[in-house]
């Protein structure tokens, strides 16, 4: 897509960007519209990479929109488990640097609790 196109479109969708033919990595640009979307801004995380900078949403943001994605229903049965298998790998891997409460209050507020096990 071109890169003004994108630009027309950010208000109204987020905007995914990628390696052409290889969709993995891949990052996504959004403009904040809400409180969850302002909490990510403000505690997002910085990552470093061979010296370059990248900044990602909070961890326990990431878990429960995995578990979110999970629980609304539209992703096929296959991709909910990989997003279920994708919240339990970060948990896994940060559980002693997350925020339990964080954790929980946002997947509250997500309404994706019934994933949870």
């Amino acid at each position: 897509m071109d890169i003004n196109e994108a630009y027309k479109m950010i208000n109204d969708h987020a905007i995914r960007f990628f390696k052409k033919g290889e969709p993995t990595p891949n990052m996504e640009f959004k403009v904040i519209k809400n409180d969850l979307d302002k909490y990510s801004f403000e505690n997002r995380l910085k990552v470093i990479i061979h010296e370059e900078v990248l900044f990602i949403s909070p961890l326990e943001m990431q878990i429960a929109f995995k578990l979110f994605l999970a629980a609304d229903g539209t992703d096929e049965e296959l991709q909910a488990d990989k997003d279920i298998e994708d919240a339990r790998h970060i948990y896994a891997l940060f559980k002693e640097k997350l925020n339990k409460d964080e954790l929980l209050l946002i997947i509250d507020k997500l309404n994706a609790k019934k994933k949870m096990r």
